[in-house]
């Protein structure tokens, strides 16, 4: 999760999620968008809840609540939406890292990585060393989702956050 001043809603003070790393620091994404069209297609149409949660849980160092709304908005993704938005991800990232991109802002960046990431190399944290005023925060024993694995943390790194970055 990265934060920068131009993520924060300045109505409720809270900041929104933006984006994560650079692609060379990128490990793999979920299986349902490597399937083929035909065979990922089926698939799609085929899951559940129930395995929805555990492809979610994958990113995760242990078993995690995942929200209902999670769920539901998955559900209203088509199997076309998914790898569509995996494959402008990765292109996007490729074009350009995401430290590169924030580093020409100057403005406050809040990243917080998972000591555990499954899905980016958690030593990709320091490539945001050179993103000036950025603000790093490794969680120990989390993995991608430091929100489903430690809310009060992640809470508590947000909400200090926002004040801190409307100061600029």
């Amino acid at each position: 999760m990265i934060f920068s001043r131009e993520d924060v809603d300045h109505h409720r003070g809270v900041p929104r999620q933006d984006a994560v790393s650079g692609h060379d620091a990128f490990l793999g994404d979920s299986v349902a968008g490597r399937l083929t069209p035909v065979l990922g297609e089926l698939l799609w149409r085929l899951r559940t809840d129930g395995l929805i949660r555990d492809g979610l849980n994958t990113a995760s160092t242990r078993k995690v609540r995942i929200p209902h709304q999670m769920i539901a908005d998955i559900r209203g993704m088509t199997h076309r939406g998914l790898t569509t938005t995996q494959e402008a991800s990765t292109a996007y990232v490729k074009e350009q890292p995401i430290p590169d991109r924030l580093a020409g802002l100057g403005l406050p960046t809040l990243v917080i990585l998972g000591s555990q990431d499954r899905r980016w190399q958690p030593a990709s944290a320091q490539d945001y060393r050179r993103v000036p005023h950025a603000r790093i925060e490794i969680l120990d024993g989390v993995s991608h989702t430091p929100m489903l694995e430690g809310p009060d943390t992640t809470g508590n790194l947000l909400r200090s956050f926002a004040p801190e970055s409307a100061s600029h």
